[in-house]
């Protein structure tokens, strides 16, 4: 039993280190997006924000389902609704924590704190609610 709980452990440290992984690169993505947008085209923050948090919502969607969560198989259009679901409501909070600090700080160092505190609300909703397995 000991063992099963070991590898249990691992395969959940795996998860988040891959669940990360995505993350970083697709808030890369949002990072250099938003900063065009932002920047260099002159949209304001909240639509800014908006577009590119949601690119990274769709990116990071199908990229855990294969990789992450293994579960490319399973093409339910529940768990699609879910991430949706999900992924919008931390688009609102992102956006919403974004808008609030840049008005205190500089708008990429806000960006940065709201991905920081978004981050445990993605990573959790994602594997309890979206890609859990029923037993």
């Amino acid at each position: 039993m000991a063992d099963f709980q070991r590898f249990h452990t691992y395969i959940l440290n795996i998860r988040f280190v891959r669940f990360a992984g995505v993350g970083c690169c697709t808030t890369a993505l949002d990072f250099a997006i938003f900063y065009f947008l932002h920047f260099i085209y002159g949209l304001a923050i909240i639509p800014a924000n908006a577009v590119s948090y949601g690119t990274g919502i769709a990116i990071g969607f199908f990229i855990n389902r294969v990789w992450t969560f293994h579960d490319a198989m399973h093409r339910s259009h529940r768990r699609v609704m879910l991430s949706l679901i999900y992924g919008y409501i931390g688009l609102i909070l992102n956006t919403i924590l974004v808008w609030r600090l840049s008005l205190y700080i500089p708008a990429m160092l806000a960006k940065t704190a709201a991905v920081l505190v978004i981050l445990l609300y993605n990573y959790l909703t994602n594997k309890y609610l979206v890609f859990r397995v029923n037993k």
